[in-house]
């Protein structure tokens, strides 16, 4: 026997739409709807502004070189970078003289050209992540294909807020999810602009550590940190036009097997396009620094081993074996 369809004002609806609404002396019926009209009128006041905003800034990265401000933070450290180098050069000099007899890994063959390098890499780091920013949105404009950030963000807040526009409370529920993620996607957005900030005010000292063998380790850590904070916005770009031309699109929802194409399937495929967006830049800090804590754990074990071989000895020693 099949199964009898929903009562009419139950509220049942498999694409989360709105359920009918409630008559005159319905009381409960009017409070509920109070409510739901309060939600939405909630989400999509936060949602309209985060959106546009989004659409404005996320996918590009300004070019923070021509800063003033920041080019004198430059100088500056550029100033001690230089300083930093006599004393990488006495230091690299005193390494040298005791190859052969001191130690026998690092000679003046290992020194000269790290000397020349971190040289040239302290004083052209600004010029380097300016052209480093532009090759960025360059390229992620390339991986959008002809449809700019601000159409992306257009098509997002259409999708959602048309969805919300009829949609029932668990629908608005999930708006809010929405919400919360894009609020959190401009955070890691003005989060990148700072630490590319500070990446490039302190690019000479870091960079500098080229002179050694010994400090190398900070200016490819530079280098990894540069590349992944501009590489967020490319792989951003990648994930957005993705969604929008697969998920998105006229017929994708039904071509990917997904049966229905109401509003609660698109919002579902924007909270999730919004939590990978998300993840992405912690996704790219776990390349950066991965490398180190690989290294890491090789020195710390030894360390460890180390002093629990002192210990030992130690207690050995003080019971009189």
């Amino acid at each position: 026997m099949a199964p009898a369809p929903p009562a009419s004002g139950s509220g049942s609806n498999l694409n989360g739409g709105a359920a009918p609404s409630p008559g005159l002396f319905d009381i409960p019926g009017q409070i509920e709807a109070a409510i739901d009209s309060w939600f939405r009128d909630l989400v999509t006041a936060a949602l309209d502004p985060v959106l546009t905003l989004l659409g404005q800034s996320l996918l590009a990265t300004p070019d923070l070189t021509s800063i003033g401000q920041v080019g004198q933070l430059w100088q500056m450290t550029a100033g001690i970078a230089d300083a930093f180098l006599v004393l990488f050069v006495l230091v690299g000099a005193a390494i040298v003289m005791g190859y052969e007899t001191v130690q026998t890994r690092t000679g003046l063959k290992d020194v000269l050209p790290r000397i020349v390098i971190a040289a040239v890499a302290a004083n052209a780091s600004l010029a380097v992540v300016g052209l480093g920013i532009s090759a960025a949105d360059a390229l992620s404009e390339a991986v959008l294909g002809g449809v700019g950030p601000a159409q992306a963000a257009v098509a997002l807040r259409q999708l959602v807020l048309g969805a919300l526009a009829d949609g029932g409370i668990f629908v608005v529920l999930i708006g809010g999810v929405i919400a919360v993620l894009a609020v959190i996607l401009l955070c890691t957005w003005i989060v990148r602009l700072a630490l590319t900030v500070i990446l490039i005010v302190a690019g000479p000292v870091l960079l500098v550590c080229h002179a050694l063998p010994q400090t190398e380790g900070l200016a490819r850590l530079w280098w990894r940190a540069i590349a992944a904070l501009l590489g967020v916005q490319v792989a951003q770009s990648l994930v957005l036009v993705t969604a929008l031309r697969v998920f998105v699109a006229a017929g994708g929802p039904a071509t990917l097997g997904i049966a229905s194409s109401g509003g609660l399937v698109d919002l579902l495929v924007s909270a999730c396009l919004c939590w990978v967006l998300v993840k992405i830049p912690f996704w790219a800090s776990k390349l950066v620094f991965g490398g180190r804590r690989r290294s890491g754990g090789g020195a710390t074990r030894v360390a460890r081993d180390v002093i629990i071989y002192k210990g030992v000895q130690a207690l050995a020693a003080g019971i009189g074996l």
